[in-house]
């Protein structure tokens, strides 16, 4: 098999098919790749969420590095499965890309509370984050699909909720 898919064309040894696979999926019906927004402040995040708040729209913030291997993973396996794609499009797209380590990158992380990618925010229309949905690290397809289901189907806090700011729950995907 590595000496078929070496000859296709392939570069990942775990894989070695995965070109011939593309390209039976893509004759069969393409399966388009979600497309970020780029964001390098935290001005530019809000101004995103403000706008993404007159369409009704949730956000869903992408923290991600080139030399995150996760970051890869997450792209690779899970953005690009066919149901994850379908679910995204229902939300306005962000990804802040820390590979520089700009100033701006680390008050992102900062803002949040990261220590780095991979990291998936959401914030509802009213542009609060939804922090109990935080993924942290690679997670399989089937599993953010029903983190992304849950958020989308999140009822409209009520004014009487009270939310201790200073708890952070997250959602640690370290599954493979």
């Amino acid at each position: 098999m590595i000496l078929i898919g070496v000859g296709s064309g392939a570069t990942d040894p775990l894989q070695p098919l995965y070109p011939l696979m593309q390209k039976i999926s893509s004759s069969a019906g393409t399966v388009s790749h979600p497309v970020f927004q780029p964001v390098v402040s935290s001005k530019e995040l809000d101004s995103i969420i403000t706008s993404s708040a007159t369409l009704g729209k949730p956000v869903l913030l992408d923290f991600y590095a080139d030399w995150c291997v996760s970051c890869k993973e997450m792209e690779k396996y899970t953005f690009s499965d066919p149901l994850v794609a379908e679910l995204m499009s229902q939300f306005t797209l962000v990804q802040a890309d820390v590979t520089k380590n700009t100033l701006d990158d680390k008050a992102l992380l900062e803002r949040f509370g990261l220590f780095g990618p991979p990291a998936i925010l959401f914030f509802q229309p009213d542009g609060n984050e939804s922090s109990e949905y935080r993924v942290m690290g690679f997670m399989k397809a089937n599993n953010f699909a029903s983190v992304l289901e849950q958020v989308y189907r999140q009822p409209e806090p009520t004014p009487s909720l009270t939310v201790n700011a200073g708890a952070r729950p997250q959602l640690f995907a370290a599954e493979y």
